[in-house]
C-alpha cells in the first residue's frame, strides 16, 4: 500500500511502521531507475551483438 500524502498529525498517521515513508520512497525511485533498464537492456544487446557478428 502505498500512500505518499501522509498525515501531518501523528495521532492520525497511517503508517505501518516508522521509516514507512522514506522506504516506500526509495522503491519508488528504484522503480523509475528500472524502467528504462528494463527497455532498453534487450535492443542495447542486440546492437551490440550485431555490431560484432559485421566486423
Amino acid at each position: 500500500m502505498i500512500l505518499l500524502s501522509y498525515p501531518t498529525e501523528p495521532e492520525s498517521s497511517r503508517t505501518f511502521y516508522s521509516g514507512q515513508q522514506g522506504i516506500q520512497t526509495a522503491l519508488i525511485v528504484l522503480a523509475v531507475i528500472c524502467i528504462p533498464w528494463m527497455l532498453l537492456g534487450k535492443p542495447i544487446y542486440r546492437i551490440i551483438m550485431n555490431k560484432r557478428r559485421a566486423n
